[in-house]
């Protein structure tokens, strides 16, 4: 949420007449900064709530995917497909799609239950969801390997990678975002001469268990091929790219290291060969992400600090000063308010690493960050409903959860804004520097 002068005016004033009464009988003052508010257009457009989604067809017709498809809905400006694992909906995870689009394929867990309900959107108005739908998972066969030759792959003249026991060629390319990290999304490019997408990929570490997790589907500025994806890969110049989130399903833990890459081919439903395409390494998120903060903590000069508040607005003090908002435009079709831009490498890369932040990950930022100088904070992003003048006076602020101390760092929106002007979409995205496959590293098996 961009900070204008305006609320910081008034939380001034707020936090004048803000008085703590310590146990002992003094009277302690707090001084706290906030931003404020963005006034709205009055002209703004109201944006009418669409009707229900009915859908006509969800099966798995595929291991470990699902398929769904919808009638349109008048007012749509996008539809969203929920998913979870159990009928009441928890742990649910969600696939936007274009309204140009009425059907999705998705990735699940092999042979389990998944229920789905799809609902159009349209601005800041939803639609009721449709009815449940109940889908079994097809589950992969036992025997993945066929026995028609050799899974040693060879090089190839073409630059692709061959085995006897697939019919097409292969080869993996990274260096989309600079480092891998585990718990992100991971993009990797498939150079290949299919014309189409029926191979399947799969992840293992070190050990041999499968983190395969899964692929990711959303939307990206800097994919030519258009916004939305609506599958496990999406078709770019000379093959495809993907975006995997590596987990072990048995664990639940992300995996840290290398992890081998392999490829099936898709014959009647079922994936046949496998041909390693080489090994990816993934960067340990956690410990880079507490050593970011030491760094962190020496470079801002909380390290002099004996009071842990006065560590945090030393932090605080610094961060403001070198970090920036999300990549961001105003948008032309909402009156010129701020819509994010959402590239592969910006979505891949955690932010203390890219040192890029809003209104949300801000605060959880210091609460992180609090925890490791052992001084408890709390995110105040959902303390207030939205839009209203609570919310956009301290939604993006950390409180302490004893003291009530406050801080923050939201870097203002102007830091990320790709241009001045007010955009469409369109214009926005013919600013953003298209993803070019040429420049990409080519992995080899070793």
């Amino acid at each position: 949420m961009r900070k204008t002068i305006f609320t910081r005016f008034i939380c001034s004033l707020l936090t004048a007449a803000m008085i703590f009464t310590a146990a002992s009988g003094v009277t302690l003052s707090a001084n706290v900064t906030a931003q404020a508010a963005k006034k709205k257009s009055s002209s703004k457009k109201k944006s009418v709530k669409p009707g229900r989604v009915n859908v006509t067809y969800a099966k798995s017709l595929k291991a470990g995917q699902i398929t769904v498809k919808w009638k349109k809905v008048r007012n749509a400006g996008k539809y969203y497909v929920q998913y979870a694992y159990n009928n009441k909906f928890q742990k649910a995870k969600g696939r936007t799609v274009s309204s140009k689009k009425l059907a999705l394929t998705f990735s699940a867990k092999s042979n389990s239950t998944v229920y789905l309900r799809v609902k159009a959107v349209n601005g800041k108005n939803s639609g009721k969801y449709s009815s449940t739908k109940k889908v079994k998972v097809k589950k992969s066969a036992k025997k993945t390997v066929r026995k028609s030759g050799p899974l040693t792959p060879k090089l190839g003249k073409d630059g692709l990678y061959h085995c006897k026991a697939l019919k097409y060629g292969y080869r993996l390319y990274t260096g989309i975002s600079d480092k891998m990290y585990s718990g992100c999304g991971t993009a990797l490019y498939i150079k290949t001469n299919r014309k189409n997408s029926n191979f399947q990929i799969s992840f293992y570490d070190k050990k041999g268990n499968d983190v395969s997790g899964w692929a990711e589907c959303s939307s990206y500025s800097d994919v030519k091929n258009g916004a939305y994806w609506t599958s496990n890969v999406e078709k770019v110049p000379g093959g495809y790219l993907t975006v995997h989130q590596f987990q072990n399903l048995k664990t639940k833990k992300y995996p840290v290291g290398n992890i081998t890459v392999k490829i099936s081919e898709i014959n009647n439903n079922y994936p046949t060969g496998k041909m390693t395409l080489g090994t990816i390494k993934l960067e340990d998120t956690e410990a880079a992400h507490k050593a970011w903060v030491k760094d962190i903590l020496k470079k801002s000069g909380a390290n002099q600090k004996k009071d842990p508040g006065d560590k945090m607005d030393a932090v605080c003090n610094y961060l403001c000063q070198h970090t920036r908002y999300n990549s961001c435009f105003k948008n032309k079709d909402y009156d010129g308010e701020i819509s994010y831009i959402i590239t592969l490498k910006e979505s891949t890369t955690p932010g203390f690493v890219k040192m890029v932040y809003d209104s949300f990950t801000s605060p959880n930022e210091l609460v992180y960050i609090g925890k490791q100088i052992g001084y408890p904070l709390r995110s105040m992003y959902g303390d207030y409903k939205y839009g209203t003048v609570g919310w956009r006076m301290y939604h993006y602020y950390a409180i302490h959860k004893s003291d009530k101390r406050m801080f923050e760092f939201c870097p203002y929106t102007d830091t990320g804004l790709i241009s001045d002007k007010v955009l469409t979409k369109k214009q926005a995205e013919k600013l953003i520097p298209q993803l070019n496959v040429k420049k990409l590293k080519p992995v080899t098996i070793k």
